[in-house]
């Protein structure tokens, strides 16, 4: 199987940025904590100091004989040491020089030009005795060679030569405290300094040249507000960029004129104050507050924000290169606007207190001021103390854009906020909150709220959250995101019910209760999280989340950078159209944990891609090594689900594909529980994981499955489908107890294992499979082999070790065909254990196993098999593996044998190798083996005890399970009985529909019957085909139609009926009467008004009734639509003689089609419920059609609302024959 490289996508918004399958950290992590604020005072000594440099030729050293441990020095290249000259001086003027100088710790990028060139070199600043200077590691020092350096040094340039380095002029700047100058706000470069090879310890100093110019300004009050204290200082000129990211080519700088900063893009500018200043009385003992500006004339506005107000005055300036400007404002003069409309101080202590709308509004209008003079209100402590009804109100999101975030605390006090809008919002990050940086927000509900996003990042609480903390949120009502991004072929979205996306951050009791929808990448907590922690939340039973295509999660659609999500429950619904990795708790996991989560039963997952599985789509552990190793393991945990899944290749109950990238990595899903069945159209289905691919380590361990396993295709396990490894992959202290079926590869525990490198280990060990049922539906092709067995059905091992050991199948019927496709069975191999084993390995190993299969219990095509490949313990062993295989305390049933040819196995131990006899016995001897372990398995073996039947069992382990009182359902219909991911691949759909009237499985009448109505209810199986008729069509003229041939009798044989159901919900008729094809009776046309007479039926039931055996019966005439509803039940009565059927009469058919099923079901004891009797012909009164058209009436597909009445009049009816 190819690898799946899954890469991280390039976000237009300037969140995050990746290159191909480098799964690097998220760049705004990066560059989130680089501003984080000094709080050091700057000590003496300033840059402009000529400095001399050293080199030192990196040489390749061997082992030290010193004891201590010495640091290897890198391999090759020039490490350089500096000193570096700067103009700031000149700018500052020689008073400040004593209070500006590098810090230990400050770093500067340098770029070295040469044949092999070195890009984005970090020198770290080392300051001693007032003399700074960088050191750093070049790939070569040769003459002609140049270097060119920056300030401040950014991780963002290392994929970016010196042609193109990244700076900026920060819109928002930070100063520790009044009077300190920081010089991590002020860009700088270098001119290109030529190397000389012969004198590299005489290099001349780099010097750096100042981008920016310098805003000084002094704030005071000689007269009232003297009592206030600064936050910020702003200044805004609407004509004039003066801040913002920028790009240059550091080799194209000579001179003056080639120090040019242009491409900016923002017009404001601030400065943050970490602690606030008070204000003096005068001028002169005012502290220096500083911003740094770009070049430019500017005439604009220069703000102060206090505690209290917001203080403007205009202000001009020719602002230059390397210069400094001063301003001064005088509070008690300039003009004041209070702030005020507010009960508290905006403290922890006292916040400001939110009663109204209009509260809620002047909040917004502060954070979002386009001058950004209020958005010290950004930073503060608000309390809601009242519901709030925003109905009728325009409003933005708080914390409009990511220059501007809301980084204060916004408590909602358990109140509501209803009837909140946005229409079509074209923030970058759309919710109540748009962007929020540092910030908390907790107990706010939103209620019957209605969001449309057009930007790429919605949540129902906030569109983007960077260490942010939101707890105990509700969002409830509606939001569709619209956005979309490319990204390796993929388009996505981040759209989540409570964070659209989440860096750093921890959403902690939430709750969904609405209905999301986005394109790709979308869940219920959030659509996306990089190292965020999400506990305790929930997805209620009402809530909905749809995507168009891939990464949906009930509560991450993708989770990346050591995410963890805890304790949390889903118990909605979830769809994917038509996308990939679809989990009920997660997406896609690349690195961390998720533990401790439930799939209830209310909820539903609905996937037609592939990487389908009950908690995470994939587990795939991918990312590159972090400092600490910490994203180089994923994890699923003691999670439990209560849903079917359903899905096309790797599908699991727990993990649709599971796997590693490299070596290095590992995966594994532990302690957790797939209660129900799951269904893949496709590959690799599993009761736990779909499939494990993988090039590290990959574990299941201590899982229970014990739902039914069963695709259409190939590679079928009840733990796992299908193992391709290259490193160590175990299935350790696993049971499976529901029925295993596939075409070929079907295994109790494992479809198929694959070793594919020398180091590779497969271990299935300390595993049981307590199902009835193990059966292959067709082969391999040519080859011919079935592959049906009670462990595991295809063990290949081409290098490396496998092991199965201590393991137990207690399966009771092993089933194949003797042909199918035109091939035939040749290779037909049954067995209790392993299926087939071939390649070369170094070793083989079965040891400490037994099953309990009789030889009766070998079936092929319904009949005890004759095939010379049946076994106990194997069916066949190919002739290149005779001579390393090795059997050990291997026991089978006494009316089979251990397999065909075992004297060719030169290490099968015949004394051990055997029949076993009583129990007690049988126990000894497998607790014997586990006590002579001495083979290569590398895993702890646990000891047997005996279950309640009498035989053995691991001990912690039951092969029993009470009785299940849980009615199975099973549906056979037209386009209206179906839904896409829960019918047999490559059957026709019509739903969900495209109009979004019906986009979840929940929604339909058998699930809304099954889930909703009865007391304790699920489907087993669904075999609708959209377009298809009751009778079998015979004219060829209809051949290229897609229904031609798949009738409800043909698609029921085709399929080896429709499960173990206790009750049939038949749909059909819809299509007989709109073909107009085929008779409703022999003489009868299909559209007839009058339902063939009593005595023409008594014929058909007389003829019918006489097939005794099911190939008479399979062999009835079918041509008509009562000759082949007659078929259908006698068909439904044979293979389930208890089963309870339902005849559904549609209204889109004659009063001729509705009158014979009911004289059908009256005669095999079948119950009806006619929708015609009470609708009519298509009336919209009751079940109105989604596509219906009054110009034509034509459109016949129920509706959402069509739905509920048939799901409710059929339980209305018959719901206590049902639930009996």
């Amino acid at each position: 199987m190819k690898r799946e490289e899954i890469k991280k996508p390039d976000y237009t918004a300037g969140i995050r940025h990746t290159t191909v399958g480098s799964d690097r950290h998220d760049v705004r992590r990066e560059n989130f904590r680089n501003k984080t604020v000094r709080t050091a005072k700057r000590r003496s000594g300033l840059i402009g100091r000529l400095f001399a440099c050293s080199a030192t030729l990196a040489l390749a050293l061997g082992a030290c004989t010193d004891d201590a441990p010495v640091e290897q020095p890198k391999s090759g290249g020039v490490d350089l040491t500096c000193i570096v000259e700067s103009d700031l001086t000149a700018a500052l003027g020689s008073s400040t020089d004593d209070r500006h100088s590098w810090e230990s710790g400050d770093r500067i990028g340098v770029y070295a030009v040469s044949s092999a060139p070195t890009l984005n070199a970090e020198a770290s600043v080392t300051t001693n005795d007032g003399t700074s200077s960088i050191a750093f590691h070049v790939n070569r020092a040769e003459t002609g060679d140049k270097l060119h350096a920056y300030f401040p040094y950014t991780k963002d340039n290392s994929s970016n030569d010196a042609k193109n380095v990244a700076l900026s002029i920060a819109a928002v700047q930070s100063q520790s405290e009044a009077g300190a100058f920081d010089i991590a706000n002020l860009p700088m470069v270098s001119y290109p300094q030529r190397l000389d090879a012969e004198s590299l310890s005489e290099i001349p100093a780099l010097q750096m040249h100042v981008l920016g110019g310098i805003l000084r300004a002094k704030v005071f009050a000689d007269g009232q507000y003297g009592d206030e204290k600064v936050q910020s200082i702003a200044f805004a000129d609407e004509n004039t960029p003066m801040a913002g990211a920028f790009k240059l080519d550091l080799t194209g700088l000579s001179d003056e004129a080639s120090l040019i900063v242009t491409g900016l893009a923002s017009r404001t500018a601030k400065t943050q104050l970490s602690i606030p200043y008070a204000v003096p009385s005068s001028q002169e003992s005012a502290k220096d507050i500083y911003m740094i500006l770009a070049p430019g004339t500017y005439d604009g506005t220069l703000s102060v924000t206090t505690e209290k107000a917001v203080y403007t005055q205009p202000f001009q300036c020719e602002m230059k290169r390397n210069a400094c400007y001063d301003a001064s404002i005088n509070l008690s003069t300039a003009a004041r606007e209070s702030i005020d409309g507010w009960n508290g101080e905006g403290t922890a202590e006292a916040p400001y207190q939110v009663a109204t709308a209009e509260d809620l509004q002047r909040l917004i209008a502060l954070c979002n001021s386009d001058g950004g003079e209020y958005a010290e209100f950004a930073d503060k402590h608000y309390l809601q103390i009242a519901d709030i009804d925003m109905a009728q109100i325009a409003i933005q999101p708080i914390g409009l854009s990511e220059q501007s975030p809301f980084r204060g605390v916004y408590d909602g006090g358990g109140h509501t906020i209803g009837n909140f809008t946005l229409t079509n919002c074209e923030s970058g990050a759309c919710g109540l909150f748009g962007y929020l940086d540092g910030a908390t927000v907790k107990d706010i509900h939103l209620e019957e709220c209605e969001y449309s996003a057009s930007g790429l990042h919605a949540g129902g609480v906030a569109g983007v959250a960077k260490q942010s903390v939101i707890r105990g949120c509700t969002f409830e009502g509606s939001l569709v995101g619209t956005a979309e991004t490319e990204f390796d072929g993929y388009a996505v979205s981040d759209v989540g019910g409570i964070i659209g996306y989440a860096l750093d951050s921890e959403i902690a009791g939430c709750t969904l209760k609405g209905s999301i929808r986005a394109l790709a990448q979308i869940g219920g907590m959030a659509g996306y999280t990089s190292g965020t922690k999400i506990s305790d939340c929930t997805v209620d039973a009402a809530a909905t989340i749809d995507a168009e295509t891939h990464f949906l999660g009930g509560i991450v659609g993708r989770a990346r950078h050591n995410s963890t999500i805890e304790n949390c429950t889903v118990g909605g619904k979830a769809s994917a159209y038509n996308g990939n990795y679809v989990g009920g708790i997660a997406g896609h996991l690349t690195s961390g944990k998720i533990s401790g989560c439930t799939i209830a039963a209310s909820a539903s997952l609905s996937s037609k891609g592939d990487h389908t599985g009950g908690i995470v789509g994939a587990l795939q552990a991918n990312e590159e090594n972090a400092d600490d190793g910490s994203n180089m393991t994923a994890v699923v945990e003691d999670c439990e689900t209560d849903i079917m899944v359903f899905g096309a290749d790797n599908v699991g109950g727990i993990a649709g594909y599971q796997g590693t990238a490299t070596a290095e990595h590992t995966s594994i899903v532990r302690n957790c529980t797939s209660r129900e069945s799951v269904t893949g159209y496709g590959y690799n289905t599993g009761g736990i994981s779909g499939s494990i691919t993988s090039y590290g380590d990959s574990f299941i361990e201590n899982c229970q499955s014990y739902g039914d396993v069963s695709s259409s295709l190939h590679q079928v396990g009840g733990i796992v489908g299908y193992i391709v490894s290259k490193g160590e992959t175990a299935v350790d202290g696993c049971i499976a107890y529901g029925n295993c079926r596939g075409q070929h590869s079907v295994g109790g525990i494992c479809g198929y294992a694959k070793c594919n490198d020398a180091v590779c280990i497969v271990d299935i060990v300390n595993s049981i499979y307590a199902g009835r049922e193990v059966e292959a539906t067709g082969n391999n092709g040519s080859n011919g082999y079935t592959l049906a067995t009670g462990l595991v059905g295809w063990l290949q091992v081409g290098t490396g070790k496998a092991h199965i050991v201590n393991c137990a199948s207690r399966v009771q019927t092993v089933k194949t065909v003797g042909k199918a496709g035109g091939y035939p069975s040749a290779n037909n191999t049954l067995s209790g254990i392993l299926g087939f084993q071939n390649g070369s390995p170094t070793a083989v190993e079965l040891y400490g196993l037994y099953s309990t299969i009789g030889r009766n219990g070998f079936l092929t095509d319904g009949e005890p098999s004759t095939s010379i490949y049946c076994g106990g313990i194997y069916a066949k062993i190919h002739s290149g593996s005779y001579t390393i295989t090795s059997l050990k305390h291997c026991y089978f049933d006494p009316s089979t044998q251990a397999g065909p040819g075992i004297s060719n196995l030169t290490k099968a131990d015949a004394a051990t190798v055997k029949a076993y006899g009583e129990m007690s016995t049988l126990l000894a001897d497998l607790n014997a083996a586990v006590a002579a372990y001495e083979g290569t398995c590398g895993r702890t073996l646990k000891n047997w005890t005996l279950d309640a039947d009498g035989y053995p069992v691991i001990e912690g382990m039951t092969t029993l399970l009470p009785v299940s009182k849980t009615k199975r359902i099973s549906v056979i219909g037209d386009s209206i009985s179906t839904f896409r991911g829960f019918v047999p691949s490559g059957y026709s759909c019509h739903y969900p529909t495209s109009d979004h009237d019906l986009t979840s499985v929940s929604q339909t009448y058998w699930y809304r019957l099954a889930h909703d109505l009865m007391s304790d209810a699920r489907i087993e199986r669904n075999i609708s085909f959209s377009g298809t008729a009751v009778a079998r069509t015979t004219d060829p003229a209809y051949a290229s139609q897609a229904w031609y041939g798949n009738d409800f009798c043909a698609r029921f044989i085709a399929q080896g009926g429709v499960g173990q159901p206790d009750i049939v919900l038949i749909h059909g008729g819809t299509n007989d009467y709109a073909h107009n094809v085929d008779p409703l009776a022999p003489g009868l046309p299909i559209q007839s008004a009058e339902a063939p007479s009593e005595a023409a039926l008594a014929e058909l039931f007389a003829a019918a009734d006489a097939a005794a055996t099911r190939a008479e019966i399979e062999a009835l005439d079918d041509t008509t639509f009562c000759t082949a509803y007659i078929k259908l039940l006698r068909l439904l009565k044979e293979r389930y003689p208890d089963v309870k059927i339902v005849c559904i009469i549609g209204d889109y058919l004659s009063t001729g089609i509705e009158r014979s099923p009911l004289a059908i079901a009256r005669h095999y004891g079948a119950r009806c419920v006619d929708l015609y009797a009470v609708n009519g012909f298509n009336d919209q009164t009751y079940m109105p059609k989604h596509d219906y058209n009054p110009a034509t009436g034509k459109g016949c597909h129920p509706s959402s609302e069509a739905m509920k009445f048939i799901a409710d009049k059929i339980y209305a009816e018959l719901g206590s024959w049902l639930e009996e």
